[in-house]
């Protein structure tokens, strides 16, 4: 049997030739703590599922939470 060339997709993460590799982690906003599912760009940007303006709170800015390698 010979290998595919198919990018491989998990629950945890994202790959194809053209975009960056990115983990579900869950967020926290910076300003008020309110918390999301998100997704972890392999550049380290963190932005929630399913919300393109960000927190309700109108802030921008996540921090993952929770995402040590599990062994």
């Amino acid at each position: 049997m010979s290998e595919s060339t198919t990018p491989k997709v998990s629950a945890d993460s994202v790959s194809t030739e053209s975009e960056t590799e990115k983990t579900k982690v869950a967020a926290v906003c910076t300003s008020c703590g309110e918390i999301y599912a998100a997704e972890q760009a392999s550049d380290g940007e963190v932005r929630p599922i399913g919300r393109k303006d960000g927190c309700r709170c109108g802030v921008g800015t996540f921090e993952a939470i929770g995402t040590e390698a599990a062994n």
